[in-house]
């Protein structure tokens, strides 16, 4: 996962990907603090991938202050509980 979130910022100055894809790459591979490094590029730009950051994929991020943090900028509950019908 770190090889590919790598691969992508590699292209970067030919290819744009979302800051979003990225972090995800990063957050999967374990490398919390570039993730959260990428999670911020992505709201800088209003990356659309950002609103499934409350998706059970991200549990791994959730102990972490800056993943609270973040939610909360973006808008989306910042509790643990899972919503209805999830």
């Amino acid at each position: 996962m770190k090889r590919a979130a790598e691969f992508l910022v590699a292209r970067l100055p030919e290819t744009y990907c979302l800051p979003g894809d990225i972090a995800m790459y990063y957050a999967f591979a374990g490398e919390k603090d570039k993730a959260f490094e990428w999670f911020e590029r992505g709201l800088k730009v209003h990356d659309p991938g950002l609103r499934y950051l409350g998706v059970s994929y991200y549990d791994s991020l959730r102990p972490d202050p800056r993943y609270q943090d973040l939610m909360r900028r973006i808008g989306l509950p910042t509790n643990d509980k899972k919503r209805e019908g999830e």
